[in-house]
């Protein structure tokens, strides 16, 4: 009975770590334990496979939140397009759209960044390959890249 609370609280633990919404002063409290070996433990220095939890919970935040960028990179593309051509589009929209494109530059539609940013498989890199040179290169000068 005694080990299964344990591992329910190293559980628990990761995964007040791993999501990093309060400080260490109050995730140590929430589980009673000094400050000193909650950094021990997220060191991992003191019970090792709660730092090993918490490395693997954020890996799959990070692989959820790069699938994301890459479904929303192709409506940000088309986002950006209308804007260039003259279309009314909202100046949040615009943004958001930017900031899409400029943060997920090198995703191919897996999620994973490909071993080269120069390379074209991304689905934005393709839908921007598709466009015609003049438009392409005003959706290029809009995110502030490089003129062709």
């Amino acid at each position: 009975m005694a080990r299964r609370r344990i591992e329910l609280s190293e559980a628990a633990l990761a995964e007040d770590l791993a999501a990093g919404r309060c400080s260490q002063a109050e995730i140590a409290r929430r589980h009673g334990i000094s400050r000193r070996h909650l950094g021990e433990i997220a060191a991992g220095r003191s019970r090792p496979a709660v730092a090993e939890r918490v490395a693997k919970l954020r890996r799959g935040d990070r692989q959820r939140f790069h699938r994301r960028l890459v479904e929303l990179q192709d409506k940000a593309l088309r986002t950006l397009t209308s804007a260039v051509e003259g279309r009314k589009v909202s100046s949040v929209a615009l943004s958001a759209a930017k900031e899409i494109l400029n943060r997920a530059p090198a995703l191919d539609n897996r999620g994973q960044a490909p071993d080269s940013p120069d390379r074209p498989d991304t689905p934005s890199r393709r839908a921007l390959m598709e466009l015609s040179p003049k438009l392409r290169q005003a959706v290029i000068r809009e995110l502030g890249g490089p003129e062709e």
